[in-house]
């Protein structure tokens, strides 16, 4: 079975790269196939750069969707419009997994949301127990002040 790993993008591409890099590392296999971006007009910016971090991290070409452009401050509209991506997949007989941690905490709330109304199989937040670690990636960051965290398996 495919699986499709969606991921909300906030202004630290270290959180997006550092989320999906401990997912890859410690979390189910097998390593996501196809991936899906969840920018804001702010943040869409910075997805060439994360392509070729995730390809990089995932140790093969992955295929990337059209990103999902949401109006952070749109809870409603961001929910409806993850769930029908969400929706398609599922349909496409995908495992879909969304990410929950990078972005402005609107977006995650939007996210998690559409990953409950749109029945993803996972939804995963990579927990950082020391802010002094904001902004790194994932290798720099010491085991016990990381966890990955299934809110949904």
């Amino acid at each position: 079975m495919k699986k499709l790993y969606m991921v909300t993008v906030g202004t630290s591409v270290e959180a997006v790269c550092s989320s999906f890099w401990c997912y890859v590392d410690e979390g189910p296999r097998p390593v996501p196939d196809v991936i899906c971006f969840i920018p804001s007009d702010e943040t869409l910016k910075f997805i060439e750069r994360l392509k070729a971090c995730f390809n990089v991290i995932a140790g093969k070409e992955l295929v990337f969707k059209e990103p999902v452009v949401i109006d952070e401050a749109d809870v409603e509209g961001s929910v409806s419009s993850v769930v029908k991506v969400i929706s398609r997949f599922k349909e496409e007989g995908f495992h879909v997994v969304v990410d929950v941690t990078p972005g402005r905490k609107t977006m995650s709330i939007a996210a998690y949301q559409a990953a409950i109304k749109g029945c993803a199989d996972e939804i995963v937040y990579f927990h950082l127990k020391d802010p002094t670690f904001e902004r790194k990636f994932y290798p720099l960051i010491p085991r016990k002040v990381r966890r990955l965290v299934f809110l949904k398996r």
